[in-house]
């Protein structure tokens, strides 16, 4: 982080870092204690990195509420006398507390209503623009991160498989897995018909992975030398893809992303036996 060696550091100058990275976390009815009040829960990070006084505290807590959209009067109130929507949005008041440089977003949307996620999701966007943060956002929702991210990572059993920036992930993947990750994604135009990829077996277990290329006891396109060795990493374009078939697929269109993506879809499809199916 930063040019930092981050598993490296200790005491005070990991302290130190700490208040730089946040965390939202994954469910607003876990995360926040039920015992305290939203003046506590914001002002206990504010306190153990010893930032200002009590008056000072008390005004950088209602600055971080203000943000998320939440009113100063919530300060002496307690996290069942509020929806998710509003406890998320102290979740995240209280990251944006310690004026962070990168928040981790755990799955930050998939715990809320529906109706809820977008005005969440629109708060990200926008505080990531005001304040210039930048997020690391894990997330199972493909439209979401299309709308959030810069740079998507693709993983499978703990390993980066696909990276790119993502306007380019989204017109011209690369891994299989990646594709069929977008063959499930609906669609809202009845007459746009999708070939569903569906994947065989079960995930393996990550404590356990397979040998060779981790995908390739479920990858319809695996072949010998994918059960042998693991790929390496291809990079083009800031383009990066663990794969043996897509790697040849690059080479063979001699490195233009498009035409290899759309063959990779053809072998897909080729060898996926799941009927047309309109989504």
């Amino acid at each position: 982080f930063d040019g930092l060696e981050v598993l490296a550091m200790r005491g005070a100058s990991m302290r130190a870092l700490r208040r730089r990275m946040q965390i939202v976390f994954q469910d607003p009815y876990g995360s926040l204690n039920p015992r305290l009040c939203v003046r506590a829960i914001l002002e206990e990070g504010l306190i153990i990195h010893r930032q200002g006084n009590a008056d000072t505290r008390l005004k950088r807590i209602c600055w971080a509420l203000d943000r998320t959209g939440m009113s100063s009067a919530s300060l002496q109130r307690y996290p069942h006398e509020f929806s998710g929507g509003q406890r998320q949005r102290i979740a995240i008041a209280r990251a944006l507390v310690l004026e962070p440089e990168l928040l981790v977003l755990d799955e930050p949307l998939s715990a809320l209503d529906v109706s809820i996620q977008a005005q969440v999701v629109n708060l990200l966007v926008e505080l990531r623009e005001q304040l210039g943060l930048t997020y690391l956002f894990i997330s199972h929702d493909l439209s979401v991160v299309e709308y959030v991210a810069d740079e998507v990572a693709v993983m499978y059993l703990g390993r980066i498989v696909e990276r790119a920036p993502s306007a380019q992930l989204y017109s011209a993947p690369l891994h299989p897995y990646t594709l069929a990750l977008f063959s499930a994604v609906p669609s809202i135009h009845p007459q746009q018909r999708r070939r569903r990829i569906v994947l065989p077996g079960d995930v393996p277990s990550p404590s356990r992975p397979p040998p060779g290329c981790r995908f390739h006891p479920r990858c319809p396109l695996a072949e010998s030398v994918c059960g042998e060795v693991d790929p390496p990493a291809v990079t083009l374009e800031d383009r990066l893809v663990h794969c043996h078939v897509a790697a040849r697929e690059i080479a063979q269109s001699a490195g233009n992303l498009a035409t290899a993506s759309a063959r990779m879809a053809e072998l897909l499809a080729v060898t996926n036996k799941t009927p047309t199916e309109s989504v």
